[in-house]
């Protein structure tokens, strides 16, 4: 997999935010792991399908994005599936899950060839 995934990693007060910037590969494929270990409740995940809507890369409708902690579990529990191209999607904490000191590897997928996508995670 050699699409890239850029992360932001901050603290605002008692949430911590992830914001992730990714361009696929030929495969439609993206994948990062964060620098931090994280701990806590999955407060909010949000996507942006293509926040610079200039350059045309649009990743495909439905495109995947799960976020796996050090043992393997989807951290934002499915939040990021079949995501939609026609603007920002956010999920709440009612269906998104929790980290134990781990660090979170996003992968994307489904994307499309070269397209481009944000989303951010907080954890509180």
């Amino acid at each position: 997999m050699a699409g890239a995934i850029v992360f932001t990693e901050v603290l605002l007060g008692t949430m911590k935010k992830i914001t992730g910037e990714w361009t696929s590969d030929a495969a439609g494929d993206a994948q990062g792991t964060t620098t931090s270990y994280y701990s806590g409740e999955i407060a909010a995940f949000s996507t942006i399908p293509n926040p610079d809507a200039d350059t045309g890369f649009w990743p495909t409708d439905n495109y995947d994005i799960v976020g796996r902690d050090n043992e393997g579990f989807d951290v934002i529990a499915a939040g990021g599936v079949d995501r939609d191209v026609s603007g920002e999607e956010a999920v709440s904490d009612t269906v998104l899950g929790a980290i134990c000191h781990s660090q979170i590897t996003f992968t994307v997928t489904n994307a499309g060839a070269v397209n481009y996508g944000k989303f951010a995670a907080w954890i509180r």
